[in-house]
C-alpha cells in the first residue's frame, strides 16, 4: 500500500508539472486556441482530475493508518440491515463549491460501519 501512495504522489507532481502543456495541447487538439472559455473548461477539468487524485491519496493515507478510509459523513444502519455511508460532500468547501449534490455508498446487507 505504500507503494501505491508514492506512486500516485509521484503522478500528482508529475501531472502538475505538465499542467500548462497539458491545457495548451488539448485546446490545441480541439482547436479552440482563441477561446477563453475553452480553456477555462480544460483548466477546470484538469484541476478537477488533480483534486480526485489528491481524495485517492488521503484514502491510501487513511488505510495505511487506520486499515480503512475515514468516512466523513454520517453512517446510517436500516432496519433490513443495510447500511448507508454519506461520502460527499466531505467538507465546508465541497459543499459550497458542489451544492445541492451529495454522494452516498449503500453497502450490500449486512456489511456493517465496522
Amino acid at each position: 500500500m505504500a507503494g501505491k501512495r508514492t506512486f500516485l504522489e509521484e503522478i500528482i507532481q508529475d501531472t502538475i508539472r505538465v499542467a500548462e502543456r497539458w491545457i495548451n495541447l488539448s485546446l490545441e487538439a480541439k482547436d479552440i486556441l482563441a477561446n477563453p472559455m475553452g480553456e477555462a473548461e480544460e483548466w477546470v477539468f484538469f484541476v478537477t482530475m488533480v483534486r480526485a487524485l489528491r481524495v485517492l491519496r488521503k484514502s491510501l493515507i487513511d488505510i495505511l493508518r487506520c486499515g480503512r478510509p475515514r468516512i466523513s459523513g454520517r453512517i446510517t444502519i436500516f432496519p433490513n440491515g443495510q447500511t448507508m455511508a454519506e461520502v460527499f460532500p466531505r467538507n465546508q468547501t465541497e459543499k459550497l463549491m458542489f451544492q445541492g449534490i451529495t454522494g452516498e455508498v449503500w453497502m450490500e446487507p449486512g456489511v456493517t460501519d465496522d
